[in-house]
């Protein structure tokens, strides 16, 4: 069965998603790291051989809607031969696309499936980590830099102060 919605973007199997772009910026690092992958690399046209990997992520902003802004942006509208589209992960909500790329793992296995979810009697929200258990023993999956910090790898992560430790 093919599911045909007109106008949509839809992933082919082998089309590269947002779980794919730190394994295949650590792979151009090294190959050998925890959770580098050659192949994520080749389906994003990333090149071996980097010192350093910086990778921004910006909430909310498809590629569609840069694309649509590039005038705005003159540093994006100078490299906008190197952009690509990606897919991003189902259901596509902030918390679990954001973990999803942080751990490389589905919604399904982090347990960050919506926006918010029942917990008890109430609702816990996934995004504040609200209404719940800690966020590390409600999300079992380890994240890149928590894999790579084992492995004696310097890691950096700048976010707003609330979200340390998450």
């Amino acid at each position: 069965m093919t599911l045909d919605m007109p106008g949509a973007d839809l992933p082919g199997a082998a089309d590269p998603t947002i779980t794919d772009i730190i394994p295949a910026a650590l792979a151009a690092i090294d190959p050998t790291l925890p959770g580098a992958s050659a192949k994520a690399a080749r389906a994003l046209g990333i090149e071996a051989g980097a010192g350093q990997i910086l990778l921004i992520l910006v909430d909310g902003f498809g590629y569609e809607l840069m694309m649509d802004h590039l005038g705005h942006t003159p540093t994006l509208r100078s490299v906008r031969t190197d952009i690509r589209s990606i897919h991003t992960i189902v259901p596509s909500t902030t918390s679990a696309a954001i973990t999803a790329f942080g751990t490389g793992a589905r919604p399904g296995a982090t347990n960050m499936v919506g926006f918010s979810v029942v917990y008890g009697d109430g609702l816990m929200n996934l995004l504040a980590m609200e209404g719940g258990p800690a966020p590390a023993q409600w999300q079992p999956v380890p994240t890149y830099f928590e894999r790579l910090g084992a492995q004696g790898v310097d890691c950096a992560v700048v976010s707003p102060a609330r979200f340390a430790g998450s």
